[in-house]
């Protein structure tokens, strides 16, 4: 691996992102389930996981039906 000096005439700017997002995502030894940002400005409670969780059961039962099988 080679490093390299930054010369006088290279800038380099360092800056923090503006852009703040929150992702949930569920998954399995199959890869992803389920995923959703969290909107902006929405803080994280039990309500609004709650929802986020009836989506995921949607999801699964769609996706992955021999999970929602009695005697899976």
């Amino acid at each position: 691996m080679e490093v390299t000096s930054i010369t006088k005439r290279q800038k380099v700017r360092l800056q923090k992102s503006q852009v703040k997002t929150m992702l949930v995502c569920f998954y399995d030894s199959k890869g992803i389930i389920h995923s959703e940002f969290v909107p902006e400005g929405q803080t994280v409670t039990g309500s609004f996981y709650l929802s986020v969780l009836e989506r995921l059961w949607k999801r699964i039962r769609r996706f992955r039906p021999e999970y929602s099988e009695p005697g899976s």
